[in-house]
């Protein structure tokens, strides 16, 4: 009885070994890499419900290498095979290590080493502000029409991300190209980030990342001012001329407004409180629709007034004139004139100026009173003439 224990009991160690033979030999145990497995990131809120939030997040990615019998490697379903890090266990706002875990191997599998073993992440403070939208036109509309401020709907959107990246965005901008347009332009555009560089502030969520750009584009044509004086001088007073600066003004508006303007008015000027010459500042009664283009909604009224006076003159030597070839002479010597006009004028006048004659078309030989005719500039007004008389003798 003894004997035929011991033979089974041989039996058995045979058999197991000779198992343990041909299971190392048919389905050996090996090793096995798994790479490039994305590294799922787990309870990211409660670090935002504390105030923080990952700067410069990227998807992180690990290798991982596993032991286990050939069949069993062999039906492994790699995509069942989880990297998880639980953000729940930072420690604070600064660098934080967190472990990788991985989840989904079978239990005949075993984890030899996982590369890297644990991800470090620095939390920043999160910070939620707006920014301004601003458009950078770049180019210029085709020649003879001008481009106006851009509209932008909305003009702001909403940033959260880390404290120090949200500090250096100095803009939210969209760009748009006007070269050689003439027609307004009307786009949505996708908005970025901008540092004070220039360069685009990346790893920042914002919103909305497209904006609605209105870029008017219109017509522009010079045109003259006219000063709309109102009102009027005193009777010693005369307003001898004036000058606008500028001149014309350039102005742009849709075409149907801009055929119909052909000049711009100022505002009323009441002239009657200058007593002498004056340099004033006018605003433009600007049509609505209309665009001044580069220049203030002011010009300058450069006003000469000046007093009016009288001025005795006198005037010698009377010329005789005659349309049927009479020939005379005139005896009277000379006439004293008193004229009229402004104080330039009258201090500016020359005895050239100065015209005095008698007309003895178709009186007969002998002597006449023939009425005395002046001649002065015509912003010269004759008063008097003595004696308004010559005497003449008609040959």
């Amino acid at each position: 009885m003894s004997k035929d224990l011991g033979w089974k009991i041989f039996s058995v160690i045979i058999a197991f070994f000779l198992w343990m033979y041909v299971t190392s030999t048919e389905n050996p145990i090996i090793t096995y890499e798994l790479s490039n497995i994305p590294v799922n990131v787990k309870n990211e809120n409660i670090i935002q419900q504390a105030g923080l939030v990952v700067l410069d997040k990227k998807e992180e990615r690990v290798d991982v290498k596993v032991k286990g019998r050939r069949n069993d490697i062999i039906a492994l379903n790699s995509s069942s095979i989880i990297a998880q890090l639980d953000m729940s266990e930072f420690k604070g706002r600064g660098w934080n290590n967190f472990p990788v875990n991985i989840i989904g191997l079978p239990g005949s599998i075993q984890i030899v080493s996982v590369q890297p073993s644990s991800i470090r992440m620095y939390l920043d403070t999160l910070v939620k502000q707006q920014a301004k939208v601003s458009i950078r036109v770049t180019g210029i509309p085709r020649e003879g029409y001008i481009n106006t401020d851009p509209i932008v709907r909305p003009d702001e959107v909403y940033v959260k991300g880390p404290q120090s990246l949200v500090k250096n965005i100095e803009s939210a901008t969209a760009q748009v190209n006007i070269s050689n347009k003439r027609d307004t332009l009307n786009l949505s555009l996708p908005v970025f980030l901008i540092d004070k560089n220039g360069k685009e502030v990346k790893n920042v969520e914002y919103n909305p990342k497209i904006v609605d750009v209105t870029v008017p584009i219109y017509k522009k044509k010079d045109v003259p001012i006219n000063v709309n004086f109102t009102k009027g001088l005193p009777d010693d007073l005369r307003l001898v001329d004036y000058s606008v600066d500028p001149p014309y003004i350039t102005i742009a508006a849709r075409d149907d407004i801009l055929n119909r303007v052909n000049n711009l008015n100022t505002m009323p000027l009441d002239i009657s409180k200058y007593t002498k010459s004056a340099k004033v500042q006018v605003r433009l009664d600007v049509p609505e629709g209309v665009i001044l283009v580069n220049e203030s909604n002011k010009v300058t009224v450069n006003m000469n007034i000046q007093k009016i006076m009288t001025k005795d003159y006198v005037k010698k030597g009377i010329i005789v004139r005659s349309s049927d070839d009479a020939k005379g002479s005139v005896t009277t010597p000379e006439v004293r004139l008193t004229l009229k006009g402004t104080e330039g004028d009258l201090n500016s006048i020359k005895d050239s100026d100065i015209t005095v004659y008698v007309d003895i078309t178709g009186l007969m030989s002998g002597k006449h009173k023939v009425p005395i005719k002046v001649e002065v500039p015509q912003n010269i007004q004759v008063l008097s003439i003595s004696p308004d008389k010559a005497d003449v003798n008609v040959q």
